[in-house]
């Protein structure tokens, strides 16, 4: 999902990603089932991933999406 042009979330076939910011990175792999996101075999900074469970987890998906919003707010509007 983009916003305002940014990329804020998304799915893929084993659960979620958010673009959370590299200040929020420790926050949200402080959560359960998170963890760095890896593209090409590297973490791809400001972005996290995350299991099946935790998108079925209304609290925790609750979590992850405040913090990309927050984030996408620092973002200028494309």
């Amino acid at each position: 999902m983009t916003l305002n042009g940014n990329m804020t979330c998304g799915v893929h076939k084993n659960g979620g990603m958010f673009r959370v910011g590299k200040s929020a990175d420790a926050t949200a792999l402080a959560l359960p089932g998170v963890g760095p996101m890896v593209f090409t075999a590297k973490p791809v900074a400001g972005f996290v991933e995350c299991s099946d469970e935790v998108i079925a987890d209304y609290a925790l998906r609750h979590r992850l999406v405040c913090l990309a919003l927050a984030f996408n707010k620092t973002l200028p509007a494309k």
